[in-house]
């Protein structure tokens, strides 16, 4: 039978809700705002777990040494091996924890976003520099709340009605490298320069092209893109760079009022 604690109650019964909080865990549970919390069924699969291995700690020494041992494991030592944090983090950085709801204390940015569907939301939580570098190069640098919060005067979310909505997708690759192959089978690649620059100057001359022919455009850049060129069976020195639907605009169509910069902010005439 385990116990809550040797010296103060040997003979009781342990309770995950007496140890819980004694072990101060209701401190950092709940939201920032809010009261303590109590985490739910945390003492018990704690207790359980060092009891396991307590025990197979004891078998092993029995089957070597050929004698027995007393397995006691209070339920309020193997909580306060979890509550350890607190201490270590006010020892250390002199950092009290406190209640932050769901929010991870090593995630740099984490918070719940909405994604297609009823009701469906995406989990966000970075906590390496490889994530924050991902999440950077899908936010374009920013982060991610900001990223979300300029996008929401344009109107833009998950729903992109466009995609199967406009007659004509047209899928822009950019060539990275040149490649052919000589006469013993072996790939050659030829370097092209100023690959990003040139796609981008041809687009907008495709973009102004289309509408001045009277057509509707849209630039999207979906994250990934991979995809576009699996799906289109492009060779491996494309990869997508922009993807335009075009078509004529719909009866009562309407675009977000974008202003420019005036020109003497992006242009300087030197006499």
């Amino acid at each position: 039978m385990a116990t809550a604690w040797r010296s103060q109650a040997q003979d009781v019964t342990a309770q995950q809700r007496i140890s819980r909080d004694r072990s101060a865990r209701m401190v950092v549970t709940g939201l920032p705002e809010g009261p303590p919390v109590p985490p739910r069924g945390a003492c018990d699969p704690l207790a359980g777990a060092h009891a396991a291995f307590a025990l197979l700690a004891a078998l092993e020494f029995a089957d070597r040494t050929g004698r027995g041992q007393l397995v006691e494991v209070p339920m309020i030592e193997t909580v306060l091996n979890v509550t350890a944090t607190q201490t270590i983090e006010f020892d250390v950085f002199g950092e009290v924890l406190s209640r932050r709801g769901n929010r991870g204390h090593p995630a740099a940015t984490q918070d719940l976003f909405p994604c297609a569907g009823d009701d469906d939301w995406i989990a966000i939580s970075v906590h390496t520099d490889a994530q924050r570098n991902a999440l950077a190069e899908l936010t374009g640098g920013s982060e991610l709340g900001e990223w979300l919060a300029a996008l929401e005067p344009l109107g833009t979310d998950w729903r992109k009605p466009f995609l199967e909505i406009a007659p004509y997708l047209v899928v822009v690759f950019r060539l990275d490298y040149g490649l052919r192959v000589d006469a013993e089978e072996h790939e050659i690649k030829t370097k092209h320069y100023y690959v990003t620059e040139s796609v981008g100057i041809a687009a907008g001359i495709l973009l102004s092209a289309l509408h001045m022919a009277g057509l509707a455009t849209l630039t999207h850049t979906p994250s990934p893109m991979g995809f576009l060129s699996k799906i289109l069976n492009r060779p491996k020195n494309e990869k997508p760079y922009l993807l335009i639907p075009v078509g004529y605009p719909a009866e009562r169509a309407t675009v977000p009022r974008i202003t420019k910069k005036p020109l003497p902010e992006v242009l300087e005439v030197v006499a």
